[in-house]
C-alpha cells in the first residue's frame, strides 16, 4: 500500500512517499505554486510507482500561509477527481499530537499563529508569554522555550482522516 504525504511548514513543501509504514522518499521544495504536480510525478517515477499505485493522498488543510493551504486543497481535489478510487484527506495541524495547546506557527517576520484554549489566533511576536513553553514544527528565533514535533509527515500518514477537510484560514489582523 502506497501513501502520499504532502505537507507544508512555512512556505517549505515536502512530499513524502511510504510503502506500508516504510518511508521510501521524501523531497522539500519552495515554490509549489509552479511544481507540486510535476514534484508528485517525478517522486512517483523515481521510485517507479504510478498515479494509478498510490491507496491514498493526505495532506494539511491549515492552517498556514493562504497560497499553500489553496495550492494543497486544489492539487488533493483534482486528483480525486480524476482517480476516484484514490482516498484522498486532509487534517488541520493542530490534530496531529495529543495536546496542541501552545502550538506556534510563524506565519511572517513578526506575526504567529498560536493554538490556544481550542482555537487559533494571530499573536505578534512581542506580545508571546516568554515563560511559556511553545510546540513548535520547527524551531523560530524566538526568546520564549520550544518544544520541536517532528515526523510531521508520518504523524499525517498515521492520521485517521478520512474526508478533505475545509481549509483552514486564520487572518492577520489588519495593523
Amino acid at each position: 500500500m502506497n501513501t502520499l504525504v504532502i505537507f507544508f511548514l512555512g512556505r517549505d513543501f515536502f512530499i513524502e512517499l511510504y510503502k506500508y509504514d516504510q518511508l521510501i522518499d521524501r523531497v522539500e521544495f519552495d515554490d509549489a505554486s509552479k511544481n507540486l504536480i510535476v514534484r508528485i510525478g517525478d517522486i512517483l517515477n523515481s521510485n517507479s510507482i504510478t498515479i494509478n499505485d498510490l491507496h491514498r493522498v493526505i495532506s494539511v488543510s491549515g492552517p498556514g500561509s493562504f497560497s499553500s493551504i489553496r495550492i494543497v486543497c486544489s492539487t488533493l481535489h483534482a486528483l480525486k477527481r480524476v482517480f476516484k478510487n484514490m482516498k484522498c484527506s486532509t487534517c488541520y495541524l493542530n490534530e496531529l499530537i495529543v495536546d496542541a495547546s501552545n502550538l506556534l506557527i510563524r506565519l511572517n517576520n513578526s506575526m504567529f499563529l498560536l493554538f490556544d484554549n481550542g482555537k487559533w489566533v494571530t499573536i505578534l511576536e512581542q506580545n508571546l508569554d516568554l515563560s511559556k513553553t511553545y510546540k513548535v514544527f520547527e524551531e523560530y528565533d524566538i526568546q520564549a522555550e520550544q518544544e520541536l514535533i517532528t515526523n510531521v509527515g508520518k504523524k499525517l500518514k498515521d492520521s485517521f482522516s478520512n474526508e478533505i477537510k475545509k481549509p483552514l484560514y486564520v487572518y492577520m489582523p489588519v495593523i
